[in-house]
């Protein structure tokens, strides 16, 4: 029997509930979230990739453990009130009272049944300590660009590779600097796993508590105090990013985050569901945006930059490049732009170019748009840019659509 405050159960069951299952499995007996009392209160939770192990040095008067499913042992530390009381007075079930009153929840029959934890991860390879939410801040924004799918089994993963964090998805590559990661540490961390390490480590975000990270041969094992978590690595090699990484030659290009994704918005309208290229070309200053859809027409706007004199042109997927510009926490963004079938850098983000949208005559066709007078697009005036065009020169073509904002212009006949 064991006696503890309400709310520090619900933090501790709330903590390993990332640690379950999200899906069916072939072993029922993970559902369950394995409760011990031996002298403090343990609480463990698996999918057999992770381990979320969770104590409390609470002193308990009489031994038990118990398996209890997950879910509904949340729910009841979420609604008690007060002291909250824990046994097992029968085999099977585990007993929960409060002030105001007591639960009997059936537990697994035989909690030995239950996976022997921890799992083994392999030798000691190194180490390094860290705050939670350094942590957390690193390696999140890093998830959204794997691939989630698990499809494809190397790319589902993060790369802790020698004092850098890699992410990579096959279209987008994303990496960012961590000194707290060993030069000699390289280990692949599933993208499921990690998400549910951080949605645990959120838990006990409060208050910015260091964490030890020991890196295995199999595996890391994060140490957060009363929180402990293991993670299997994958076995296998990751793609070298050094080969796609455009080299540095020239300025980047400084674009204000603001104006470039309202381009890049006010163009993709013109794009499809099949293709969603856009091609941007950037010279003395202006970098023009122009998307050309034979269904719908075409949609250009230009928009200033500071910076690379040179130019460039480079044909890009709307989605992606807006994806990283978004992941961007400054106000201006710089993007190194070498050839058109070059990598295209972001920041710390790499965004592969579209190389067989972009032709010479495409480019030919954007340069001479600079020569005419043709006004820049204001996306926050979508309809009225028009009027400071000298109609002799200018008419509207409208499209299907019948929207004057999703139409196009062109230049009329001498």
């Amino acid at each position: 029997m064991l006696r503890l405050d309400s709310n520090m159960l619900y933090q501790a069951v709330k903590s390993v509930m990332p640690g379950l299952p999200t899906r069916r499995n072939f072993l029922p007996i993970i559902d369950n979230i394995f409760v011990s009392g031996n002298g403090k209160l343990e609480l463990s939770a698996t999918n057999l990739e992770i381990v979320i192990e969770r104590t409390l040095n609470i002193q308990s008067e009489q031994d038990f453990m118990a398996c209890v499913p997950g879910k509904t042992l949340e729910r009841l530390s979420k609604n008690a009130s007060g002291e909250v009381t824990l046994s097992t007075p029968e085999t099977g079930k585990l007993h929960v009272e409060d002030a105001r009153g007591s639960q009997d929840v059936s537990a697994w029959a035989d909690s030995t049944d239950f996976p022997s934890l921890p799992f083994a991860i392999g030798s000691l390879v190194g180490y390094s300590q860290v705050h939670v939410k350094e942590f957390i801040d690193t390696c999140k924004p890093l998830l959204e660009k794997t691939d989630g799918s698990g499809e494809r089994f190397n790319l589902d993963c993060l790369n802790f590779n020698k004092g850098r964090i890699e992410a990579t998805d096959g279209h987008r590559l994303a990496f960012t600097e961590a000194s707290w990661i060993p030069e000699t540490i390289k280990s692949l961390i599933p993208y499921d796993s990690m998400k549910r390490a951080l949605k645990s480590l959120e838990t006990i975000k409060k208050g910015n508590p260091e964490i030890i990270v020991d890196f295995h041969s199999e595996g890391i094992l994060i140490n957060a105090g009363e929180l402990t978590i293991r993670i299997k690595t994958r076995q296998g090699d990751y793609p070298d990013i050094n080969k796609v990484l455009p080299q540095k030659t020239g300025d980047p290009c400084i674009f204000d985050k603001t104006e470039l994704t309202k381009a890049l918005k006010l163009v993709g309208l013109m794009t499809s569901t099949r293709n969603r290229c856009v091609k941007m070309l950037v010279e003395n200053g202006k970098a023009t945006v122009r998307c050309d859809n034979p269904d719908l027409g075409h949609g250009q706007t230009r928009i200033s930059y500071s910076g690379s004199p040179e130019m460039r042109f480079v044909g890009i997927n709307v989605d992606y490049l807006m994806d990283a510009l978004k992941s961007q926490t400054s106000e201006h963004v710089a993007i190194q732009i070498t050839a058109s079938t070059d990598a295209i850098l972001v920041n710390d983000e790499v965004v592969m170019p579209m190389r067989d949208a972009v032709k010479p005559e495409d480019r030919d066709r954007m340069r001479e748009s600079y020569k005419s007078e043709i006004p820049e697009l204001d996306p926050d005036h979508k309809h009225d840019w028009l009027a400071d065009v000298p109609e002799q020169f200018y008419e509207w073509k409208w499209n299907r659509r019948g929207s004057m904002f999703a139409g196009t212009w062109r230049r009329k006949a001498a």
